[in-house]
């Protein structure tokens, strides 16, 4: 353990010795103005007396220093309540005048705007630009979509009547072109078969 700046190994310590050192160094802590100038304080001062003199210490402590302690506590908050003269030298009638101040900074902001430079004006020109031609290039494409549509629709219109008189124009031949129909106009015609 360290004792008052010498050091000292303590072996087979019984408990109650332990307790004992620890009790006069507190004692040594609480009261250390009667310590500051002996050297071996701890051989002088026995295990009772460090007890009474720290609770007697501790006793006389409170009853002195407990009732200035609440004076000094209601001057403090009496001090803090009462209004210093730079306080007061603004009368009660200017309450208002602290919103006016408030008012003053709102209207300049509204008044203040939004100012563009030069160089900002050119930018926004060009992306307004860059805009305008890509609506104008997705307008465009679409209108040709649609119109691509509609002669698509168109022609395949015009391949379904096409389809349809083929169609109309292969059975006529097959039916021209059959062996009972060539007899009968042979026989119509006054051709017999022979």
């Amino acid at each position: 353990m360290y004792n008052n700046r010498q050091t000292s190994v303590l072996e087979n310590v019984s408990a109650d010795e332990k307790r004992n050192e620890i009790k006069s160094n507190l004692d040594r802590i609480l009261n250390y103005e009667k310590y500051m100038g002996t050297e071996n304080a701890t051989n002088a001062v026995k295990d009772d007396a460090v007890e009474t003199e720290t609770k007697s210490t501790i006793a006389q402590l409170n009853t002195k220093y407990a009732p200035a302690v609440e004076t000094e506590e209601k001057v403090y908050n009496e001090e803090d309540i009462t209004p210093s003269s730079t306080t007061m030298q603004f009368g009660q009638g200017e309450d208002e005048d602290i919103y006016e101040d408030v008012n003053i900074k709102r209207a300049e902001k509204t008044e203040k705007g939004f100012k563009l430079s030069s160089k900002g004006k050119v930018l926004l020109a060009v992306y307004a630009l860059v805009i305008i031609t890509i609506l104008s290039l997705i307008i465009l494409n679409s209108r040709m979509l649609r119109s691509l549509d509609a002669s698509i629709d168109r022609y395949n219109m015009q391949l379904k009547d096409l389809n349809t008189r083929y169609e109309t124009v292969i059975n006529e031949y097959e039916y021209v072109s059959s062996d009972e129909v060539i007899i009968q106009k042979a026989e119509e015609m006054g051709m017999y078969k022979g």
